[in-house]
This record gives structure tokens, sequence and C-alpha cells, in this order.
């Protein structure tokens, strides 16, 4: 996950990325604050009926793209 960097400015307010799982978060990132900074999430979700990704941006949300790259789900 990241903030896309079309326009190379960063959001005015930091964005928390979330994965949830049946109304549980299961995984938060670091508020991302900046263009071109990246955290990667692995998380379990066997079991799990209904997956959501999320995003909260608790302020303006002026430029505030963020974009999930590349999810998807795996067999372990």
């Amino acid at each position: 996950m990241a903030i896309a960097d079309g326009d190379l400015v960063a959001p005015r307010t930091p964005v928390t990325f979330k994965v949830v799982g049946d109304g549980k978060v299961l995984w938060a990132s670091k508020p991302v604050a900046k263009t071109r900074q990246v955290e990667r999430c692995q998380v379990r979700v066997a079991g799990i009926k209904v997956l959501r990704l999320e995003v909260e941006c608790p302020g303006s949300n002026h430029r505030a793209h963020a974009v999930w790259v590349e999810p998807g789900l795996e067999r372990w």
C-alpha cells in the first residue's frame, strides 16, 4: 500500500491502511504521510468470511490518493 505519487505532493492528512476481517481490524499500517512511503502487509485470513481493505483519513482527504498495490490471496 502507498500514496499514489502522480503529484509528488504529500496528502494534507496522513492515511492509515487497514485489513478488516469479519468486522475486526486484522492489520493496520503506520500513518502514511508522504508519497513513495510503502509498507508491506501479510495477514492470515483463514476462517474469515468477509474481508475488507480500508483506508482511514481522519482529516482533509486532499491529495490522499491511497492505493493498495497488487493485493491478493495465497494458500499457505
